[in-house]
């Protein structure tokens, strides 16, 4: 059997837009083929991770509360005491356990406050990197006795801080920029063979260390510090010729190791593809110095635009390339149960999913075997937008340097009438192009095209009312009528921006908590309900985040027009008791046609999940409902997104005016401590069911 003859809940859009999956079976459909292990395995560890934050979090509140009374040998105790407290706590619960786990990342965050306490008491005058450097050297131990990737992950986390943090306030403070740049190039190279000491040495022999994500991070460092290094020594000025030349040499051929390494020892889509991508954002930059000072404007962004595009042309055709290649490489490889390179989730055959269903298995077979996008993953249609959004505005530059020479003083009309042109024709080419990368010209065309028209109408119209209207409706219409989840993700957010902006014009109170209630319901919909022959899945994601953002954006913005502070969108009763109806109501309906006992999560769970949200102010209930959402539907990038933004929200209810320190600390204490007893609760009963 091969991969056509499985299915997975990344190719049901594929069957709603072939007409295989009717719109009402779209759940019942993601809910056969989410994995429950996986889930059940990730709800336990999340409320662990939650109830350590809780707690190491009011800890330090409540230290922080009284932070001026204590004195200096106290705070070191108090520090050291907690980092004993963890270390003893990991080696009670056992190394490998998920609990011990986190009481061995707690102690390692734990010395880095040490330092913070060090810097503080005794005002030492060391640079910044200082402490990150003796914090990555004494925490290595820990990483070295810990049998766990996310500790590791920390672990880089902390040198990488320590290595960047040295060559951009050390090195480059002292002048010596050619240092810095050979720095982050040996970092990249370290990255490399990090990676090739763990595919050939440390995960054959430890099962542990084969997930996937941790190569990709690799990777990630690898692509980033090269980056870092070629472009700051590639257009430097201030080291000797050949020495900056032999640097952005080095750069490059390290990424082009790292990528033949890959190609031929070790493929993988996600870490082929990023290391191109890394290449694609060196290789680009000799374009822009090529042509730098090359003839007018016009000139210039004409041969920019057929160097990008031709270097994304190229990268489509790797990208093709790629996927029969790795393909091939899989099929190829010897059977090993305990290989873990690729984690495609549960999976289902074609013929149990249309019989469970009660679906007609050639119409799922054809669906899935017309589809060439199928094989094509979301980084790859990621990377190929940047590069195609990068061709479009550089392309764009060109054409509106252009038409500036035609049409010079023109009016507001002529500007709409072309604005509208370019937009009408790019969304009808749009609609019928099939090269990826001729899509992503088409995406950007559209976007600049309705932009050029939305400045035409408002200097005609000079009415704010009316030209949020239009973008409203031009939004819309590409939101319906293209296809493509990156454009369709760009419209959403127009669409609940420009509702946003206008109840702030417009003064309506309680403006965040419509934003909230609009965006839910609208991001539920769309994630649940396909509309005719189409999911908005996209769509529903950026509705979802929307509110989240706002909050963010509160946060940072102390006044927005005389009408938003920093504490308005939750510390309000009403809105914040708004926000968890809206919450508890989205869950219910994600949770429809299921009795109280069969919820997911289950309601000793999601109780005081919902209390936590009512306590963490500034869009915390919407960063939950993401992380809900994804555990119900089964979707790691909703979980992912939503765990990033609670942590922030988390961070940032140190800073709510509105409480003191004590108060915080109290209720971060005890909701940790709920937290730990639902824990308790649920991995005992997960060990009985097993």
């Amino acid at each position: 059997m091969n991969k056509s003859d499985f299915i997975t809940s990344d190719d049901l859009p594929f069957l709603v837009k072939s007409g295989a999956l009717p719109s009402g079976a779209y759940v019942p459909a993601m809910s056969y083929l989410r994995d429950p292990e996986f889930w059940k395995t990730w709800a336990i560890r999340a409320l662990l991770a939650l109830a350590v934050g809780h707690i190491l979090s009011g800890i330090i509140f409540f230290f922080a509360f009284n932070w001026n009374d204590l004195a200096p040998m106290v705070k070191f105790a108090v520090v050291g005491g907690g980092i004993c407290a963890s270390v003893l706590a990991w080696f009670i619960a056992k190394l490998d356990s998920p609990a011990g786990q986190a009481f061995g990342i707690a102690a390692t965050v734990l010395v880095g406050v040490m330092f913070a306490v060090l810097g503080q008491v005794y005002q030492t005058p060391a640079l910044i990197h200082t402490p990150f450097v003796f914090w990555a050297l004494l925490t290595l131990p820990f990483a070295l006795a810990s049998r766990n990737l996310a500790h590791w992950a920390v672990w880089i986390a902390i040198l990488v801080v320590a290595i960047s943090t040295y060559a951009n306030s050390g090195l480059r403070l002292m002048g010596n920029h050619a240092a810095a740049n050979w720095l982050n190039i040996a970092v990249s190279g370290g990255f490399v063979l990090g990676l090739v000491a763990l595919d050939k040495v440390i995960a054959p022999r430890m099962k542990w260390a084969r997930a996937e994500w941790f190569r990709v991070l690799l990777v990630v460092g690898a692509a980033a510090f090269a980056f870092a290094g070629f472009t700051e020594s590639f257009w430097g000025r201030y080291i000797d010729h050949n020495l900056q030349s032999l640097a952005w040499v080095s750069a490059a051929l390290i990424l082009g190791g790292l990528l033949a390494y890959l190609y031929s020892l070790k493929p993988t889509l996600a870490t082929l593809s990023l290391t191109s991508f890394g290449l694609f954002a060196l290789i680009a930059q000799f374009g822009f110095k090529l042509f730098d000072g090359f003839g007018d404007a016009v000139g210039i962004f004409l041969l920019m635009t057929l160097w990008i595009g031709g270097l994304t042309i190229a990268m489509v055709q790797l990208f093709k390339h790629y996927r029969d290649h790795t393909a091939h490489h899989r099929q190829s490889k010897p059977k090993d149960e305990d290989d873990e390179e690729e984690d495609f989730g549960l999976t289902r055959t074609v013929e149990d999913f249309a019989s469970h269903l009660a679906l007609s298995k050639n119409d799922v077979t054809k669906a899935l075997a017309s589809e060439p996008d199928r094989n094509t993953p979301w980084y790859m249609h990621t990377f190929l937008a940047i590069a195609g959004i990068l061709t479009a505005l550089v392309g764009c530059g060109f054409v509106g340097s252009f038409v500036a020479l035609i049409l010079n003083d023109a009016s507001g009309f002529v500007y709409m009438a072309f604005g509208l042109v370019i937009f009408a024709a790019s969304l009808v080419f749009r609609r019928k192009a099939k090269p990826l990368y001729l899509q992503h010209i088409l995406n950007t065309m559209i976007i600049i095209g309705g932009l050029i028209a939305a400045v035409g109408f408002g200097i005609e119209a000079k009415n704010f009312d009316l030209i949020i209207f239009v973008l409203l409706a031009l939004s819309i219409c590409v939101l319906l009528l293209v296809r493509d989840r990156i454009l369709e993700f760009l419209a959403a957010a127009a669409i609940i921006t420009l509702i946003g902006i206008e109840l702030y014009h417009l003064k309506v109170p309680m403006a965040e908590t419509f934003i909230l209630v609009i965006a839910t319901v609208m991001g539920v919909f769309c994630l649940t309900r396909p509309i005719g022959r189409r999911l908005y899945s996209a769509a529903g994601t950026a509705f979802l985040i929307a509110p989240a953002i706002l909050g963010i954006a509160l946060v940072h913005a102390h006044r927005w027009d005389n009408l938003a502070e920093s504490s308005r969108f939750s510390d309000d009763l009403t809105a914040r008791i708004i926000s968890l109806l809206v919450l508890l109501g989205a869950v219910a309906y994600l949770n429809r046609g299921k009795a109280l006992s069969d919820f997911k999560p289950p309601l000793l769970v999601l109780i005081p999940l919902v209390i936590g949200a009512a306590l963490v102010p500034l869009g915390g209930a919407s960063a939950l409902l993401l992380i809900l959402a994804g555990y119900i539907l089964g979707s790691r990038t909703l979980a992912i997104i939503g765990t990033l933004l609670q942590i922030y929200f988390l961070t940032m209810f140190y800073y709510d005016l509105s409480l003191d320190l004590l108060t915080k600390s109290i209720i971060l204490f005890v909701s940790g401590l709920i937290f730990l007893g639902v824990w308790i609760f649920v991995r005992k009963e997960s060990e009985v069911t097993s």
